[in-house]
């Protein structure tokens, strides 16, 4: 038996493996939304063995293309020649999945510049400020306005000094 992988990403990936028999390991190289065959023949046992090796390092068989969320996805099949179309298709599904992580890295960085409201609501002052917004249209002055919320720190801003913990 034979067994065909697929890159299913925008990078070179080098696949080391080994099989039962041998004492060292070898090195298989795809080229980005290419694929080649391992140059074993395999028996079943084998077969299994890389497969099992393929799951770990993120592959997935062809049929499961469309359930590719996390990037760095290989594609493999036994006995066949994978299509053009599942690795493009796994290659859109990497991209999305690159996208998601992106974007959930960049929230996670934002978030990480504010402080939580636990820790704020101890520093934090309420007032409500009374706006009155001025007609520019023929409109009289309104009274009413906005509810603002606006917390300030004694220590916003300043360097702090001492020993380090740790």
């Amino acid at each position: 038996m034979q067994i065909f992988v697929a890159n299913g990403t925008h990078q070179h990936i080098a696949f080391n493996y080994r099989l039962p028999e041998m004492t060292s390991f070898r090195c298989l190289e795809i080229k980005a939304g290419r694929q080649a065959k391992f140059p074993e023949m395999l028996n079943d046992s084998e077969v299994s063995m890389l497969v099992a090796q393929l799951e770990r390092y993120g592959a997935v068989s062809v049929p499961d293309v469309k359930h590719i969320t996390i990037p760095r996805t290989l594609i493999y099949s036994v006995d066949r020649k994978i299509a053009s179309e599942k690795i493009d298709e796994a290659r859109r599904k990497d991209e999305e999945a690159r996208q998601e992580i992106a974007a959930q890295k960049l929230e996670e960085a934002g978030m990480a510049q504010f402080p939580t409201d636990d820790y704020m609501a101890g520093a934090t002052k309420s007032t409500s400020l009374e706006v009155n917004q001025l007609g520019d249209q023929g409109q009289e002055n309104v009274k009413g306005g906005v509810d603002a919320e606006i917390t300030v720190t004694k220590t916003a801003g300043r360097k702090t000094t001492g020993k380090r913990k740790g």
